[in-house]
Protein backbone atom coordinates (compact mmCIF):
# COMPACT_ATOMS: atom_id res chain seq x y z
CA UNK A 1 0.00 0.00 0.00
CA UNK A 2 1.78 3.39 -0.99
CA UNK A 3 0.55 6.58 0.43
CA UNK A 4 1.56 10.02 0.54
CA UNK A 5 1.11 10.58 4.47
CA UNK A 6 3.96 11.06 6.37
CA UNK A 7 3.77 8.85 9.57
CA UNK A 8 3.75 10.50 13.31
CA UNK A 9 5.25 8.56 15.59
CA UNK A 10 2.89 7.55 18.52
CA UNK A 11 3.71 7.95 21.96
CA UNK A 12 4.45 4.23 22.60
CA UNK A 13 7.53 4.72 20.35
CA UNK A 14 10.78 5.84 22.02
CA UNK A 15 12.01 8.77 20.49
CA UNK A 16 15.69 8.57 21.82
CA UNK A 17 18.33 6.39 19.96
CA UNK A 18 19.77 3.39 22.37
CA UNK A 19 22.68 4.00 24.36
CA UNK A 20 24.06 0.87 23.80
CA UNK A 21 24.09 0.45 19.90
CA UNK A 22 26.57 -0.35 17.35
CA UNK A 23 27.60 1.71 14.47
CA UNK A 24 27.81 0.47 10.63
CA UNK A 25 29.27 2.23 7.43
CA UNK A 26 27.02 1.48 4.37
CA UNK A 27 27.09 2.70 0.57
CA UNK A 28 23.47 2.19 -0.58
CA UNK A 29 21.52 4.25 -3.04
CA UNK A 30 17.84 3.97 -4.60
CA UNK A 31 15.50 5.90 -7.09
CA UNK A 32 14.62 9.52 -5.05
CA UNK A 33 11.19 7.54 -5.69
CA UNK A 34 12.20 5.23 -2.08
CA UNK A 35 13.41 8.18 -0.71
CA UNK A 36 9.87 9.32 -0.81
CA UNK A 37 8.57 6.17 0.45
CA UNK A 38 10.90 5.94 3.52
CA UNK A 39 10.00 9.24 4.32
CA UNK A 40 6.39 8.35 4.31
CA UNK A 41 7.27 5.64 6.55
CA UNK A 42 5.39 2.20 7.63
CA UNK A 43 2.40 1.64 9.61
CA UNK A 44 1.94 -2.01 10.49
CA UNK A 45 -1.71 -3.35 9.09
CA UNK A 46 -1.76 -6.99 10.81
CA UNK A 47 -0.63 -8.37 13.80
CA UNK A 48 2.36 -10.62 11.81
CA UNK A 49 3.60 -7.53 10.64
CA UNK A 50 6.25 -6.81 12.82
CA UNK A 51 8.01 -3.22 12.32
CA UNK A 52 6.85 0.61 12.37
CA UNK A 53 8.99 2.95 10.48
CA UNK A 54 9.42 6.19 10.85
CA UNK A 55 11.46 9.53 9.91
CA UNK A 56 12.73 12.01 11.82
CA UNK A 57 15.34 15.11 10.98
CA UNK A 58 16.33 12.66 8.27
CA UNK A 59 16.85 9.42 10.36
CA UNK A 60 14.97 6.38 9.40
CA UNK A 61 14.43 4.56 12.80
CA UNK A 62 13.25 0.72 12.56
CA UNK A 63 10.55 -0.15 15.58
CA UNK A 64 9.17 -3.56 16.81
CA UNK A 65 6.03 -3.03 16.58
CA UNK A 66 4.46 -4.66 19.56
CA UNK A 67 7.44 -3.29 21.76
CA UNK A 68 8.06 0.30 20.22
CA UNK A 69 11.69 -0.72 21.07
CA UNK A 70 13.96 1.00 18.20
CA UNK A 71 16.05 -1.47 17.06
CA UNK A 72 17.98 0.24 13.46
CA UNK A 73 18.63 3.61 12.67
CA UNK A 74 20.10 5.07 9.21
CA UNK A 75 20.73 8.23 8.22
CA UNK A 76 18.97 9.46 4.98
CA UNK A 77 20.06 11.86 2.42
CA UNK A 78 17.55 12.47 -0.24
CA UNK A 79 18.46 14.89 -2.93
CA UNK A 80 16.43 15.17 -5.79
CA UNK A 81 18.24 12.54 -7.92
CA UNK A 82 18.12 9.46 -5.73
CA UNK A 83 18.39 8.05 -1.71
CA UNK A 84 21.44 7.56 -0.49
CA UNK A 85 22.31 6.08 3.13
CA UNK A 86 26.14 6.16 4.15
CA UNK A 87 25.47 5.53 7.88
CA UNK A 88 23.41 3.20 10.33
CA UNK A 89 23.41 1.91 13.67
CA UNK A 90 21.83 -1.34 15.72
CA UNK A 91 20.74 -1.24 18.90
CA UNK A 92 22.56 -3.76 21.09
CA UNK A 93 20.60 -3.11 24.73
CA UNK A 94 18.03 -6.19 23.79
CA UNK A 95 18.48 -9.71 22.97
CA UNK A 96 16.24 -9.08 20.14
CA UNK A 97 18.70 -8.91 17.28
CA UNK A 98 22.02 -11.13 16.51
CA UNK A 99 25.46 -10.15 17.34
CA UNK A 100 26.88 -10.20 14.29
CA UNK A 101 27.04 -7.04 12.56
CA UNK A 102 26.86 -8.25 9.02
CA UNK A 103 23.58 -10.15 9.56
CA UNK A 104 22.40 -6.72 11.42
CA UNK A 105 23.04 -4.61 7.91
CA UNK A 106 21.31 -7.53 6.17
CA UNK A 107 18.13 -7.71 8.07
CA UNK A 108 17.94 -3.68 7.39
CA UNK A 109 18.32 -3.96 3.24
CA UNK A 110 15.57 -6.93 3.60
CA UNK A 111 13.08 -4.49 5.48
CA UNK A 112 14.18 -1.78 2.82
CA UNK A 113 13.64 -4.27 -0.05
CA UNK A 114 10.27 -5.50 1.46
CA UNK A 115 8.65 -2.17 3.02
CA UNK A 116 10.09 0.40 0.13
CA UNK A 117 11.35 -1.07 -2.96
CA UNK A 118 9.52 -2.37 -6.20
CA UNK A 119 11.17 -5.26 -7.58
CA UNK A 120 13.21 -3.13 -10.47
CA UNK A 121 14.48 -0.94 -7.35
CA UNK A 122 15.75 -3.87 -4.78
CA UNK A 123 18.97 -2.96 -3.43
CA UNK A 124 22.13 -5.70 -3.75
CA UNK A 125 23.91 -5.43 -0.24
CA UNK A 126 26.99 -3.93 -0.64
CA UNK A 127 28.83 -2.88 2.82
CA UNK A 128 30.86 -0.12 3.04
Amino acid sequence: METNMIIVRPSQFNLEAPREREEFAVSWSFPSEVGHRMIAGHIPETCEDRWFIAMKENWLYFHRARTGICMFGLKIDIPAEETRVNQGWVNRGTAHISESIDKDIERVRILINHYFCRSSEHLELMAA
